[in-house]
């Protein structure tokens, strides 16, 4: 199975308006994880934060979904979460491993 390259994304543009755009996938860099989106969630930092966004940002902050790859110094032994697409391995949260801790994610 080839590996793929392009997601869909909204985009914010030139003029303040939004478009579903097929973007590059980043591969994660030193300190970085690369996760695939399976679901997501609009609060109000999607909707409020909107005008500060800059042109030809991707817009969400937060989902759930499943690491795909790693880039270098990244604990491979701890699950996280976080709200981005590939982002800094710090800001990620950790998954308890206490049954039950998961529940309200």
């Amino acid at each position: 199975m080839a590996v793929q390259r392009k997601m869909k994304a909204i985009v914010k543009k030139f003029g303040g308006k939004y478009q579903l755009e097929d973007v590059e996938i980043l591969f994660p860099r030193h300190g970085e994880v690369l996760v695939k989106v399976e679901f997501t969630a609009q609060n109000p930092t999607d909707w409020k934060g909107l005008p500060m966004v800059p042109e030809d940002r991707i817009l969400g902050f937060d989902f759930s979904g499943t690491t795909q790859s790693m880039g270098p110094s990244v604990d491979e032994s701890l699950r996280y979460i976080h709200p981005r697409q590939v982002h800094r391995e710090k800001i990620i949260y950790r998954i308890s491993d206490t049954p039950g801790s998961r529940a309200a994610l």
